[in-house]
């Protein structure tokens, strides 16, 4: 609601009960959102980082009864591990990163190192 009145155009924290569709809310706003050009998912761990990569990129949308096709919803998604930030920030445009803690982590203390 927040982003939607315009009152933050940062970030977003999906914060509900397990079961309760988090995978589907990330799922529809990193994706089908055209005000957002790239997106940062962040998980715990890296079995929950795979699993939020394939709901993202296509599992979600495949479970919907009305839905476009997967070639017709914007917006590619890849699912990083450990490798550098820089190159692979270089040449992003509508995209959407699943990524763990960790990496984000190892991520910012190299940047803050280089």
């Amino acid at each position: 609601r927040a982003f939607k009145d315009g009152k933050t155009f940062r970030a977003a924290l999906v914060h509900v009960p397990t079961g309760a569709g988090k995978s589907g809310i990330i799922a529809l706003l990193t994706r089908l959102t055209p005000n957002v050009g790239n997106s940062l998912v962040l998980a715990p761990r890296v079995s929950l980082r795979d699993q939020l990569g394939r709901d993202i990129k296509s599992r979600f949308f495949e479970c919907l009864t009305k839905c476009p096709k997967l070639e017709q919803i914007p917006k590619r998604v890849e699912v990083w591990d450990a490798r550098p930030l820089k190159p692979a920030v270089d040449g992003l445009k509508d995209t959407v990163v699943v990524a763990t803690i960790q990496s984000f982590h190892s991520w910012s203390t190299a940047a803050g190192s280089g």
